[in-house]
């Protein structure tokens, strides 16, 4: 599908099917937090955001990778749930290169940009805010409408 999307000769932009003023974390905020927010709205994905400026993205794979690490399961172990789970999300979330568009990508050049990244979620940034967030369900849906 996401193939399709790319080879599109669409005018729809990305701000057209983004979600705008995404639901996003700061970076000190506990991952029990974050988990907790991510569960209950079903997200699997949040933007890092520190004074309106992208800083990170935390992933449902950056908290399974996290939670599986060998140091972090001996101590989980020893009984420091508590510990594990009270980290700031700035240690764990995923901050170098993250690829963004703008609100003015189309999406068929988002849908082309997920392919050749292998992400499935782009923040969108005008200037250096963030705008919203745009997934591969909001191209998926934008071409079956």
């Amino acid at each position: 599908i996401m193939k399709v999307l790319a080879s599109e000769d669409s005018n729809t932009l990305v701000s057209e099917v983004m979600t705008k003023n995404p639901q996003v974390v700061t970076p000190d905020v506990p991952l029990c937090k974050v988990t907790r927010l991510m569960v209950t709205h079903g997200f699997r994905r949040l933007p890092v955001v520190k004074d309106g400026f992208l800083l990170g993205i935390i992933t449902a794979t950056d908290i399974m990778k996290y939670l599986g690490g060998g140091r972090v399961f001996a101590d989980m172990e020893q009984g420091k749930a508590d510990e594990i789970l009270m980290i700031p999300v700035r240690e764990i979330m995923t901050a170098a290169d993250i690829k963004t568009v703008t609100s003015s990508t189309s999406v068929a050049d988002a849908a082309k940009l997920m392919l050749e990244y292998g992400v499935g979620v782009f923040p969108v940034l005008d200037g250096d805010e963030l705008s919203g967030i745009v997934t591969e369900f909001d191209l998926v849906k934008a071409l079956a409408e």
